[in-house]
């Protein structure tokens, strides 16, 4: 992602398709894409790909800005010091980038959002999906891992209570489904979430970011 992108997107999906086909025959080299192509879980599999990489360009794209701050703003001494690996032509972009009047008001807003937030997250930079796959854990196991000190206490009692009133419609959910003959492990997850916590634009409470078409994988999620 260094050497092949540049960070002068907002965000993931404003990458270009040549550079997104790009990293997709470049990840291709030790991922099996057909594998996943086939499988009955493709579409969540893609899902939780797609949602991989874009915390990957956020998380590169935050380490060029703080770059750019280190040097205390000396844009000359920054753009002379591009990351091992990046492109000069793409370490300029960046800067310029960086130093946009929207995205200088895109980034303070952004702090501020931060400073109103309830409820951190405990769970790391890895998304809820990519727990669940490295963990082979559900979702209702990774929000509380989430969400809990090394104790096992709730961090705050806001969340234990949502954490509760999520168990309550998962066991709700499990028997219907029970009740008609299906299989409890077919539970929708998604659903559930946003019918305990609520959504907002663009992103589920408690899952991730909504998933977005990009390099060719699929949008949708279970």
């Amino acid at each position: 992602m260094w050497r092949d992108i540049g960070f002068d997107k907002d965000i993931w999906i404003d990458v270009s398709e040549a550079e997104m086909v790009g990293m997709l025959l470049y990840l291709s080299r030790w991922f099996d894409f057909d594998a996943i192509t086939n499988h009955p879980m493709a579409p969540t599999y893609w899902a939780s790909l797609n949602n991989r990489i874009c915390t990957r360009y956020r998380g590169h794209k935050n380490i060029a800005k703080n770059r750019l701050t280190d040097f205390a703003g000396d844009v000359d001494v920054t753009r002379a010091r591009a990351p091992m690996g990046m492109d000069q032509q793409h370490w300029n972009a960046t800067i310029n980038h960086f130093l946009t009047e929207k995205h200088q008001k895109r980034s303070a807003a952004n702090q501020e959002c931060r400073k109103k937030q309830v409820v951190k997250n405990r769970g790391g930079t890895c998304n809820y999906g990519s727990v669940c796959f490295k963990k082979n854990l559900n979702r209702l196991e990774v929000f509380h891992r989430a969400h809990v000190n090394k104790k096992g206490e709730f961090v705050d009692p806001l969340v234990g209570e949502q954490y509760n009133a999520l168990v309550a419609e998962v066991a709700l959910q499990t028997h219907h489904i029970a009740d008609s003959g299906g299989d409890p492990d077919t539970i929708y997850w998604i659903a559930i979430f946003e019918k305990v916590l609520g959504t907002r634009r663009g992103h589920v409470r408690g899952i991730e970011p909504k998933a977005s078409s990009a390099a060719g994988t699929s949008a949708s999620s279970q």
